[in-house]
């Protein structure tokens, strides 16, 4: 797979709705764009260059560009390569996978397996012995995902919903469209230009 992109509806706990359009591809591309009533926010990846951008999208001049930092570049990095790998650790990324035992979630008896990207960045999965289904993924920072529904594309089992969840914040994202191995150039994931407002 050299590239995956999600589109779908997203919604809150606090009852807040919008969209979402998400991109991976390979090796470190990774594009996030969610809608929220007037407000877009944009996370990406382009190799080694991470950025997040924040636009009032009724006022083209009221936004904000970030740079992100190195420990987020390699977050972001370790998401695009478990976002396209499907567990399948390679020679080009070194991860070290190890199995943590049995454990229990949701009354399912599950494999615990943790994919270690480096000291800092952990993705632990718990696969439901019995069917391989993935029932739960946690992160180092106590995030939780569960994956629901089913959607088949090119062959690829993809969830049709994904319940994601950091202390009391919590989000659904039901996907209408997922599309495999479309191509996009490299320049869709650059840092944005910094263009001066009028005036200034």
């Amino acid at each position: 797979v050299e590239s995956v992109h999600y589109q779908g509806t997203m919604t809150t706990t606090d009852g807040d709705a919008g969209t979402v359009d998400i991109i991976f591809m390979r090796p470190y591309y990774q594009l996030i764009v969610v809608e929220v009533e007037n407000i877009r926010q944009t996370t990406a990846l382009s190799g080694y260059d991470g950025w997040e951008k924040v636009e009032d999208m009724n006022n083209a001049a009221d936004w904000q560009l970030t740079l992100l930092e190195a420990p987020q570049i390699r977050r972001l990095q370790a998401n695009a390569w478990e976002s396209l790998n499907f567990y399948k650790v390679n020679r080009q990324k070194k991860v070290v996978v190890t199995y943590e035992g049995e454990s229990e979630i949701d009354g399912i008896t599950c494999d615990e397996i943790a994919f270690r990207h480096d000291a800092t960045i952990r993705f632990v999965r718990y696969f439901d012995v019995a069917t391989g289904r993935l029932v739960l993924s946690t992160t180092e920072q106590g995030g939780e995902i569960r994956e629901e529904g089913e959607l088949m594309v090119d062959g690829i089992r993809f969830p049709k919903r994904l319940q994601t969840s950091v202390g009391e914040n919590s989000s659904t994202i039901e996907f209408e469209l997922i599309q495999v191995n479309q191509t996009y150039d490299e320049d869709l994931f650059d840092v944005p230009m910094l263009m001066p407002s009028p005036g200034s």
